[in-house]
């Protein structure tokens, strides 16, 4: 077991300018906290130092995937090697279930409104084309409702015989009252080394309810290298599956066979998952979509059409890392491989890319005030307006923070930092080893938690404040009747 340090250090940063925008009110069921993927919680915590609680031995954890949290405070977790593991508040055991043999969870799982699960499972197989044999990776979408049983099990749709296949985490869109689960997946199309991504939608019980084309790659495949020389190709995410990743990407099974990921981490980015976003005067829900490649896209969801394009971001020059994050006023954020963030629709508005601390892997977070925390591998920076306002230097990180009310919390290689509401001051350091891979997140009653290695950390939420009761003129105290 880990025994973890506590350092407090704290250093004053400059420059802020706060926006009157507040996030809404959400727990955390998806993996970055909402279905915008902003990484906020509207609950008050406190540093996370001592006294936490720590769960070992859960397993190994892909690159990106973090626990998410039901509103009664259950702790549901996906490991790589298969497992989904179901936790209460606290930390103690409630339940776990294997998914199908050789198969890993390489993301989060998401959580619908009737308290099911829902977690994406990928194995690799042998498939034939034409000629030719290579490795296929098949991804499956589980349900799971919140005492542990089997809702449904659906493979992802085939196109030209090959199923899809997917590394993103879950996330779910409303269209008419009714949820819809959705999920991008590559797929090889008809040329052996083309690939295109897909949209998936799945309905609670497993039909595929949307099958959108996002973007396809030509014939010839381009691989990892850009003219950034950091470009990410899509299928990049499936060497994050062991041990069968590194078989697939040796052999190259997608065609991408100059496939060079980005070292600082050991591992690519994980395929970002979708980000879904609907403007406070209401409308049809907006779903934004990366390729991990050189496209964005945005759409609407409706009963009635289905989805249709809203915004198309085609960059030859960028490859697009990151999940999107949207701002409550439209603007999505996405990183790039060149160490920018940019700044996409629904929002019209054009802003100029900025740089951003380093490689960045994880969506952006949005605090208490409005700000957006971006964590990169060089340290940290708090962005207003398509600015930077302020930055902080910290060890390696290769994921996102986590805001709640009082605190935004970063995950690191070294250790578990506490900032205050807008990330300005440093307030907390509990040191570890193993960290900054897993994104942090934060329960309804303030509890924290976090991944390092293969512990589970459990912060205590704030200690609740009793107000005395009122005292009314002229009552009398009524004394106890069994003492005298």
């Amino acid at each position: 077991m880990i025994r973890p340090l506590v350092r407090i250090a704290a250093a004053a940063m400059c420059g802020a300018i706060v926006q009157a925008t507040t996030p809404a009110i959400g727990v955390w069921e998806r993996f970055h906290g909402d279905a915008a993927n902003r990484g906020f919680a509207d609950v008050n915590t406190k540093p996370a130092a001592g006294g936490s609680f720590s769960v070992p031995g859960l397993g190994t954890f892909a690159l990106g995937a973090g626990p998410v949290i039901a509103p009664d405070g259950s702790v549901y977790l996906g490991t790589q090697e298969g497992k989904l593991i179901a936790l209460h508040a606290d930390g103690k055991p409630f339940w776990s279930r294997d998914i199908d043999a050789d198969e890993a969870i390489a993301a989060s799982p998401a959580i619908g409104a009737d308290g099911s699960v829902y977690v994406i499972g990928a194995k690799s197989k042998i498939a034939k084309i034409g000629r030719f044999k290579k490795t296929e990776i098949v991804s499956t979408l589980y349900a799971f409702n919140a005492t542990g049983a089997l809702l449904a099990r659906t493979p992802f749709p085939t196109r030209t015989g090959l199923h899809g296949a997917t590394t993103a985490p879950p996330n779910i869109v409303s269209v008419g009252g009714k949820e819809i689960i959705l999920a991008p997946a590559t797929y090889r199309n008809r040329n052996i080394n083309g690939v295109e991504m897909r949209l998936i939608g799945f309905s609670p019980n497993g039909g595929v309810v949307f099958d959108q084309l996002v973007a396809g790659q030509p014939g010839t495949a381009t691989g990892g290298a850009t003219a950034e020389g950091k470009g990410i190709s899509a299928s990049d995410a499936f060497c994050l599956i062991p041990p069968l990743g590194l078989v697939y990407c040796a052999i190259c099974g997608f065609g991408q066979c100059d496939y060079n990921p980005p070292r600082d981490p050991g591992a690519p980015p994980p395929m970002p998952g979708v980000g879904v976003f609907t403007f406070v005067g209401g409308g049809a829900p907006h779903v934004i979509v990366s390729d991990q490649r050189h496209t964005i896209r945005g759409f609407t969801a409706t009963s009635a059409a289905g989805l249709t394009g809203t915004f198309r971001v085609r960059d030859d020059g960028r490859s697009f890392v990151s999940a999107p994050m949207v701002l409550p006023n439209g603007h999505t954020l996405v990183s790039t491989g060149g160490e920018e963030i940019v700044f996409t629709g629904p929002n019209e508005t054009k802003l100029p890319p900025i740089r951003s601390p380093g490689l960045v892997y994880g969506p952006a977070t949005l605090t208490v005030n409005g700000f957006a925390v971006v964590v990169g591998a060089s340290g940290l920076a708090v962005l207003n307006n398509g600015k930077v306002v302020s930055q902080a230097s910290l060890p390696p990180s290769y994921t996102s923070a986590a805001a709640s009310r009082t605190h935004v919390f970063v995950s690191t290689t070294d250790a578990f930092i506490t900032f205050d509401a807008d990330a300005k001051l440093e307030l907390q350091r509990f040191d570890w080893v193993g960290g900054g891979r897993s994104l942090p997140a934060i329960g309804p009653d303030g509890r924290v938690y976090v991944i390092a290695s293969d512990i589970l950390f459990v912060f205590p939420p704030p200690l609740k404040v009793f107000e005395p009761l009122p005292r009314v003129p002229g009552a009398v105290l009524q004394k106890n009747p069994g003492r005298q």
